[in-house]
């Protein structure tokens, strides 16, 4: 699992880094390795946002960011994921749970932790027990994407251009053919011209060369042979 830590306290976050480190070789045989990144400025840590399964965020010194911080884990859904550490009998302790939020109040400890993240884990085990998942390698690390995410995958190079609904794409190692035999048992996906493998829920039109999408995005073919596999 992949955590971040958001703290504006300096002495606070390498705290909650020690914290979480002691808690990772606690549990360890139950969750396998926990990551931990910690930042003091988000700034750097939304263009990595997908990376992480679980996030703290224990701002103190500053409200502003505190609420803005809120908003943006609310807008990107993830609450469940997310949090909040509170002071010791703070007046904002009943406010997390009633948006969807986590939270948990200093002091804390190796067994507090421990609880939240197996909680956590557990939840993401049970969802990709349920989701179709495909998992394959990127450049640097194992991505794990919702089958309902992709659009289409698409070959450039030595690399397959896996495109997503969030308007992202994500890079596979190998070529085509290993991203379809990865979805070969979904029945969404078709390979196109042996050049394109698309979720056919998200197709709107085949014309000619030409396929659309939902989203008006179109995919042009060299050659419309189309492939099952």
């Amino acid at each position: 699992m992949y955590i971040a830590i958001i703290a504006d306290n300096i002495a606070t976050r390498k705290h909650m880094e020690r914290l979480l480190n002691r808690t990772s070789d606690a549990i360890m045989s139950q969750t396998g390795n926990l990551y931990i990144e910690a930042y003091g400025d988000p700034k750097s840590m939304w263009p990595l946002i997908k990376r992480y399964d679980l996030f703290f965020l224990d701002i103190t010194q500053d409200e502003e960011l505190r609420d803005s911080l809120i908003q943006r884990f609310t807008e990107l859904d993830l609450t469940s994921q997310t949090v909040i550490c509170q002071a010791q009998d703070t007046d904002f302790s009943y406010w997390p749970a009633e948006h969807g939020f986590l939270s948990v109040q200093h002091p804390l400890s190796v067994p507090i932790l421990s609880g939240i993240i197996q909680e956590i884990h557990n939840t993401i085990s049970q969802n990709q027990a349920s989701k179709k998942i495909i998992e394959f390698r990127s450049e640097d690390k194992t991505e794990y994407i919702e089958a309902e995410q992709v659009l289409y995958a698409r070959e450039n190079e030595h690399l397959v251009e896996v495109h997503l609904l969030d308007d992202s794409v994500v890079r596979m190692l190998g070529n085509l053919f290993d991203f379809a035999r990865l979805v070969e048992n979904y029945e969404e996906f078709e390979m196109y011209g042996k050049e394109v493998v698309v979720n056919k829920n998200y197709v709107t039109k085949t014309e000619g060369r030409k396929i659309t999408l939902s989203n008006h995005q179109t995919i042009k073919l060299s050659l419309f042979k189309k492939h099952l596999f």
